[in-house]
């Protein structure tokens, strides 16, 4: 001791631990020895050696026996409380369960590991642990009883009740003991601990929430638990309940994800069904006006097949459920396909007008036509819906775009409609549900950016300088 170095020195308890079987073989080969130099010194015959080697053999054995598991977690624990301040390793103990929850994603896993630390920390033979079930009061035993020193392990499952004062009094005290409340009774918990030889019930609280219970058994010396005991308990359960509550909120998380893709599939398959609906139903408004025009006749059917066409690609997205497609490319002469794309979709439409222009008469693009056709009827349908009552009028543009080292082609889809929400702009629209129309399912303008990239371009907005909305589609040549 020093004023300026006042330190304690102490040989770790592992270490004591670990020192007996050494010292047990060096006593052994040191009384080996000494018989060794007395058959020298007197004279002794080997078969007299020989049967006191047996006889101590016989008491090795009998030695071997008296110190079972239970004799050795005696010993353990009369080092630990005889010779050292505290009676456990409090950061061996705590890092060994920190070890074993690490990674750990169910609530049984979690159990099991506490239940493993346990029972190598506590000086007992009894270990329950019983989980609750949601936010009730009901209770299930999910691990294993082990009774140290024996071989028989046991996976009864059972659950426990327990009722609201019993709740009030563990969250309160932070445990149950019966040899500090021999007045406890409260049915059914008293008459399970008594059932099971249980003498300490904590709680597995986080936040005044209990998610679990531990149930433990007399110590083995036959002692009262005392405050190293409840400390280290306090330490590991509180840590065990936040594992628990982590996994119960990640696993509720991959509920609400699953739950979250399928009402996005829901509503893309609302989408393309209400495209579908939206057709057929202007076809048949025009129908009584137009019905005897052959050439309305005719895109009628059409209609009619592209919605028979939509409808099978949702059956298809239904049984793929991810509802990725591969587009079928080929050698398009750009200008000619969509003339006859807004020309088609000009007659299913007759409230729309819509006209295209060209910087050339001729510009090929490796596309596929069926998926530039559903992103062209998606943005007319889209400028349709959000003009309301309005006339709506549609100007299609296609022109080449020099930019950078690769060659694009730019088809500007310009309307006279209202324009594009500010908050939208410049990328917000084409986020899945962004939508500013009544009864819309914000997936359209979604469903478009993921067709046009799917084409290897890439889609743009902004308004008109006239009020309207502009959507810029740049191809590669």
């Amino acid at each position: 001791r020093h004023r300026l170095l006042n330190r304690r020195i102490f040989i770790s308890r592992q270490v004591v631990f670990h020192s007996v079987a050494p010292l047990f073989f060096g006593v052994y080969l040191l009384g080996v020895g000494l018989v060794s130099l007395a058959m020298r010194l007197f004279g002794w015959e080997l078969s007299f050696v020989l049967k006191g080697l047996a006889v101590s053999a016989g008491g090795i054995l009998a030695a071997l026996l008296v110190l079972s598991d239970q004799k050795r977690r005696q010993v353990q624990n009369f080092i630990a409380t005889h010779f050292y301040v505290n009676k456990y390793e409090y950061r061996d103990e705590w890092l060994a369960f920190s070890q074993a929850v690490q990674g750990l994603m169910s609530e049984e896993e979690i159990a099991e590991a506490l239940r493993i630390v346990l029972e190598d920390s506590l000086y007992v033979d009894r270990l329950f642990i019983w989980l609750s079930e949601g936010d009730s009061l009901r209770f299930r035993r999910l691990v294993r009883e082990k009774e140290l020193g024996k071989n028989t392990m046991r996976q009864n499952e059972e659950t426990l009740e327990i009722n609201p004062d019993t709740k009030e009094l563990l969250i309160e005290k932070g445990r149950i003991y019966l040899a500090e409340s021999d007045d406890f009774h409260q049915q059914p918990v008293a008459d399970l601990m008594k059932m099971k030889g249980i003498v300490l019930l904590y709680p597995l609280l986080v936040g005044g929430r209990l998610l679990g219970l531990l149930g433990i058994g007399p110590e083995l010396t036959g002692k009262k638990y005392g405050r190293d005991d409840f400390d280290l308990l306090d330490a590991i359960c509180s840590q065990a309940a936040s594992a628990i509550l982590a996994a119960r909120m990640a696993g509720e998380l991959a509920e609400n994800r699953q739950m979250l893709a399928w009402n996005r599939l829901s509503a893309f398959v609302l989408h393309d069904i209400k495209n579908a609906s939206a057709m057929l139903k202007l076809v048949l408004e025009n129908a009584s006006d137009h019905m005897d025009d052959p050439e309305f006749q005719k895109d009628m059917l059409k209609a009619m097949e592209d919605a028979l066409k939509r409808m099978d690609k949702v059956r298809i997205r239904l049984k793929g459920i991810n509802g990725n497609t591969s587009p079928k490319m080929q050698q398009v002469e750009l200008v000619v396909a969509i003339k006859e794309l807004v020309s088609s979709i000009k007659r299913r439409l007759p409230g729309l007008e819509a006209g295209v222009s060209s910087q050339e008469s001729a510009i090929m693009v490796h596309t596929d036509p069926a998926v530039l056709s559903s992103i062209l009827e998606n943005l007319f349908l889209n400028s349709l819906e959000a003009a309301g009552s309005q006339k709506v009028r549609v100007h299609v543009h296609i022109s080449r775009d020099t930019r950078g080292s690769n060659r694009f082609v730019n088809i500007a889809v310009t309307d006279n409609g209202p324009g594009i929400p500010e908050k939208l702009l410049p990328s917000g629209l084409f986020e899945p549900f962004a939508t500013t129309k009544r009864g819309g399912t914000g997936i359209g303008l979604w469903q478009v950016r993921r067709l046009v990239e799917g084409l290897g371009g890439q889609i743009s907005a902004e308004n008109t300088p006239e009020g309207g909305a502009r959507f810029i589609i740049r191809l590669p040549a």
